[in-house]
């Protein structure tokens, strides 16, 4: 198929006729403010309403247009291999929580698609990670002594409900899949019912607080005013610090829909190789059909979208004879540095501004567990997960991982002889420690002041010296030859 020929467009959202909603037209006041029209931000603002906090809901282009239009919609806490990581850096109690945080966001869903008696193709399906080499396998191994761990009801299997030559397959049983936009729409239904108010196509260009009210700007020159506002976009467009710019990894993965007129075995699949294929299918208008999606990377990485696509329909072709594609898209993600979503107080300055984000390609039940803990927060109620998932879990890592290194630096200091020096590495920085005739360290960024290069220790001379431009420097940072003008810059081992 010749992708450039054609535009692409979710098969969700072209299935389904979303309903227009208006655009901010007056100030306006209320409790709590939700930006984002994703599933995240829908059922936050649906529980917020249900606590009986009256509720604005606004979305800056159209409701579910956004990543939540463009998943693959696996209901799962089968996050492909993450059980075994956690357990390893985090310990089980952790990766217990954050497995039973994301098996109560898929039965919160399933509880709302029953008691609102939702139509929206929600089914009850197993989840494998499947591997096609013996490293792979190995890998799968790994995941399912952490699945026994964790008393996850799963099991390792030597084949899956197709008749692939795979080399093992780890299932999850119990997950679940559905129309993401079908369920979300109807959520809307019941927060207009429950007093909300929704729009869409309006942004919040502006954030002011005072005290403990918030004013949010639009686009449109108006304003909400509100006690509580949560950032449930894909990114927080509000980010003071520049917190969630440095701790978010922006990736994109592609998908394809087809036709496919054959019985389909059920299951839905994940493979464990790089390169990523994830499968489902889904029936609409009596027609089955099949998603195929993967090809993930990073954002922006200039590669050719229509090659991914490409890629994905010889895989279709190959394994379910499948060529038809009726609808092709890209799905775009932030991933965390820990593979655990940013859900919680935005900063810890301002405890009435929230979010969820970075939810890892794993948002539908991520977005479940975000929109009950927003929720508890708001209303002060206690959650278990709070800790788990809490924004400033990250700087606290940052914080102790500087504490591990100052006093690698303080350790290196102390063992350094007279007219001796020594480097060490903070995050991304080089450091020269040198220690002087009278045993006072000088501390030294030992970046060069030509053009940038990192200068070396000559042990001989007792100089730093560039390796890119000859400049030379004396042990404390002086100029001793160009091109270098100006002497190293100091460091002070307490900013570090």
């Amino acid at each position: 198929m010749d992708f450039s020929t054609k535009q692409s467009h979710s098969f969700w959202t072209s299935t389904v006729e979303v309903p227009s909603y208006p655009t901010l037209s007056e100030s306006r006041e209320t409790d709590v403010t939700i930006v984002g029209g994703g599933i995240s931000g829908i059922l936050t603002a649906f529980l917020a309403a249900k606590a009986g906090l009256s509720v604005i809901l606004l979305e800056a282009r159209d409701l579910v247009s956004g990543t939540t239009g463009g998943t693959s919609a696996k209901l799962t806490a089968q996050h492909h291999l993450i059980y075994g990581d956690l357990l390893n850096k985090y310990g089980i109690e952790l990766a217990k929580l954050y497995y039973q945080a994301n098996k109560e966001g898929l039965h919160f869903i399933e509880s709302l698609v029953k008691k609102y008696d939702i139509d929206c193709d929600f089914e009850k399906m197993d989840a494998y990670v499947y591997a096609q080499t013996k490293d792979e396998s190995n890998q799968l191994e790994k995941e399912a002594e952490a699945y026994i761990k964790l008393s996850i009801n799963g099991e390792l299997k030597k084949d899956c409900p197709f008749d692939w030559d795979i080399d093992s397959a780890l299932v999850m049983k119990d997950q679940a899949q559905f129309h993401p936009v079908k369920f979300s729409l109807a959520m809307l239904k019941e927060i207009k019912q429950l007093g909300g108010r929704i729009y869409q196509n309006t942004v919040v260009t502006e954030l002011k607080k005072e005290g403990d009210c918030i004013q949010l700007t639009t686009n449109s020159g108006y304003t909400v005013t509100c006690k509580h506002t949560v950032f449930a976009t894909l990114f927080p467009t509000y980010d003071p610090d520049s917190f969630y710019a440095d701790h978010l990894q922006p990736v994109t993965s592609h998908l394809l829909a087809l036709r496919y007129p054959q019985e389909f075995p059920g299951g839905m699949y994940i493979s464990v190789d790089p390169a990523v294929r994830s499968i489902r299918h889904t029936k609409e208008s009596n027609e089955e059909y099949l998603l195929i999606g993967g090809e993930t990377h990073k954002t922006g990485d200039q590669h050719s979208t229509f090659d991914r696509y490409q890629q994905l329909a010889e895989f279709a072709a190959q394994k379910f004879n499948a060529s038809e594609v009726c609808a092709y898209w890209s799905e775009h993600d932030l991933v965390t540095e820990d593979r655990i979503p940013l859900i919680g107080v935005l900063t810890s300055e301002e405890e009435n501004i929230y979010t969820i984000t970075g939810l890892n390609k794993w948002g539908l039940t991520n977005a479940a567990v975000g929109a009950n803990l927003i929720c508890d927060l708001i209303t002060k109620q206690e959650n278990r997960y709070e800790d788990v998932f809490a924004p400033n879990r990250v700087q606290k890592k940052a914080d102790k991982e500087r504490q591990k290194q100052a006093s690698s630096l303080q350790s290196k200091a102390v063992h350094l002889k007279n007219n001796q020096a020594t480097t060490i590495e903070i995050g991304d920085q080089q450091i020269g420690l040198f220690k002087d005739q009278k045993g006072d360290i000088h501390y030294l960024d030992l970046t060069c002041t030509h053009l940038g290069c990192g200068v070396h220790w000559n042990d001989g001379d007792q100089t730093w010296d560039c390796p890119c431009h000859g400049s030379i420097f004396s042990p404390t940072g002086k100029v001793v030859a160009g091109p270098a003008l100006k002497d190293l810059d100091s460091v002070n081992p307490q900013d570090l």
